[in-house]
């Protein structure tokens, strides 16, 4: 399947399920801040982060840099978010294959992508800056060590840090609550016994709530938190934007994590996705996910 549109059609689902109370929280913290505020963005994808701290207001004046291991996510973000402010009425230009400046609807943001390994890339940096977003990343990597590395790249500054998931995922219908129940255990444990090349641990199915504690031990001061699930569901029949992509996606995703599982049989497993498959053709898959987003205060 395609990473790039699927990333694409994650963009309003996550619209939708980040928590309005923690961004609010955030906009109130850095009010007084003197511009431009600097916000490094870590797994920054296509640069989705970017244009909504854009578009919702985050801050008057934006100094971001995204950092992405993906060369096309990188490029295809840099299209993206052109193309946003030429549809939007706004200027901007670009300043090199991942850099530029815009301005819309009295804000300004200059940019910069690396296409880089975001632990090797922070390793080196020499920069400091005042928010720091790690979005739909905290899950996938080993919290004591990361948020070590997110407090040093901020200190005294912020952490926005979203869709933190958190151990509950929802197919519905469910016409075989044994399987289902069975398969989902599965796809969660492969979370718990992921590991990064070197054999440490990389994210966990309770990331969520094991994030209080991992973020005490940093001394970080935790500021708001709050739930933001992804709930994804058809309206008549038709699902919005294109979330039906981003639900086969997800299928896929399950699919693949469980389906050389010796407790089920690869068959089981395929057709079970192509049941799923089925119900998104006819707009009956309602998809749940359990997430949580922090704003925290990083140490001095």
């Amino acid at each position: 399947m395609d990473f790039l549109r699927y990333l694409d059609a994650k963009e309003t689902v996550d619209d939708r399920a980040l928590n309005k109370d923690v961004w609010q929280a955030l906009v109130d913290a850095v009010a007084a801040r003197p511009g431009p505020l600097r916000v490094l963005d870590l797994g920054a994808g296509a640069g989705a982060m970017l244009r909504r701290l854009w578009r919702w207001g985050l801050h008057p004046h934006l100094d971001y840099t995204g950092v992405d291991r993906n060369p096309d996510a990188v490029t295809h973000g840099q299209a993206r978010t052109l193309a946003w402010l030429r549809a939007h009425g706004g200027q901007g230009q670009a300043t090199g294959p991942a850099s530029g400046y815009g301005a819309w609807a009295g804000r300004t943001v200059r940019w910069q992508s690396h296409c880089a390994d975001a632990a090797e890339w922070l390793a080196q940096a020499r920069a400091r800056w005042d928010v720091v977003v790690a979005h739909a990343f905290l899950d996938l990597v080993h919290l004591p060590t990361w948020l070590r590395w997110l407090a040093a790249a901020a200190p005294g500054g912020w952490g926005y840090l979203t869709l933190v998931f958190d151990g509950v995922t929802v197919f519905e219908p469910v016409p075989d609550p044994d399987l289902e129940a069975r398969l989902m255990a599965l796809y969660h444990r492969s979370m718990d016994e992921r590991r990064t090349a070197t054999g440490a641990p990389a994210g966990h199915s309770q990331s969520g709530r094991r994030l209080f504690a991992a973020l005490r031990a940093t001394g970080a001061r935790i500021l708001a938190v709050g739930a933001s699930d992804w709930v994804v569901h058809a309206t008549d029949g038709r699902y919005p934007a294109d979330e039906a992509y981003f639900l086969a996606y997800i299928v896929e995703t399950v699919r693949q994590a469980v389906r050389e599982h010796p407790a089920l049989p690869t068959a089981t497993v395929d057709a079970w996705a192509a049941q799923r498959r089925e119900h998104i053709a006819q707009g009956t898959l309602v998809y749940m996910a359990h997430q949580l987003d922090f704003l925290v205060r990083w140490p001095a």
